[in-house]
């Protein structure tokens, strides 16, 4: 079987420990979608891959590849930028690794995710200026959800289309959007959500991707946005997943 050569810019998702001196880590690259590959002496002191595999690392990224396989042998890394300032404040920390953790369990091996990746780098650059990082997560997940097939439906009345303004008074992860007041009985599953909450979850799914946007509404708005997102993940999906960065959020505000 031939073995490929492949060259891309790449993003640390995560790593684990084989054998005694090696590693394995799974990136999310530009090219290739998520790629795991194993670094032959990764963990020795004098290794060439000695604080390039951090996670959040953006990396210029050489491995081969055997056809038929999906374990990949890392040949060179080259750091691009370590954000290192992300993994010295745990307030952006923990959004960092919340967003790095999605892409992982939203994407699979060898399926080319250029708007993904584009999402990710730009949003972990925009972690670095002044934002909130929680404030930022929520047209994070929107725009993740949006780039695999699973955009909430937040403009009209999921069940009969009806377009709604700011008050729309129920959210059902079932039926995948909001519900006007007349269809929202139809929906045993359905969120009580605020004008605050709806208004923050619109402006997220509107956002540019990765940009620092400011959502409107109290602090206790944007997390409860969370919540109601967790919820709409675990039900369409059927993957438990937590949006909880080192915190607690607080019930529908």
């Amino acid at each position: 079987m031939g073995l490929s050569l492949h060259r891309t810019s790449a993003i640390v998702l995560r790593n684990y420990n084989l054998g005694e001196t090696d590693r394995i880590t799974v990136f999310l690259s530009a090219r290739y979608g998520k790629v795991s590959g194993v670094s032959r002496r990764a963990r020795k002191l004098a290794s060439p891959f000695a604080g390039r595999l951090e996670p959040l690392s953006e990396v210029d990224l050489v491995y081969f590849l055997r056809e038929g396989k999906t374990l990949a042998r890392v040949n060179h890394v080259d750091l691009i930028h370590s954000f290192q300032a992300l993994r010295e404040d745990l307030s952006r920390l923990g959004p960092a690794l919340k967003m790095s953790e999605l892409m992982d369990r939203f994407t699979r091996e060898g399926e080319a995710t250029p708007l993904l990746y584009g999402l990710l780098a730009r949003s972990l650059r925009a972690l670095e200026g002044e934002v909130d990082g929680i404030a930022l997560l929520v047209p994070f997940v929107l725009n993740l959800l949006a780039l695999t097939g699973y955009e909430p439906q937040l403009g009209q009345c999921v069940h009969c289309s009806k377009t709604l303004p700011g008050d729309a008074p129920s959210f059902s992860p079932l039926l995948g959007g909001i519900l006007c007041s007349g269809c929202a009985p139809l929906a045993p599953d359905r969120l009580e959500i605020s004008p605050p909450v709806l208004a923050a979850l619109r402006c997220g799914l509107r956002a540019e991707p990765g940009s620092p946007v400011g959502l409107p509404g109290p602090s206790a708005a944007v997390q409860s946005c969370l919540e109601v997102l967790e919820r709409y993940i675990q039900t369409r999906m059927g993957r438990a997943i937590s949006l909880r960065p080192f915190f607690d959020l607080p019930r529908f505000a």
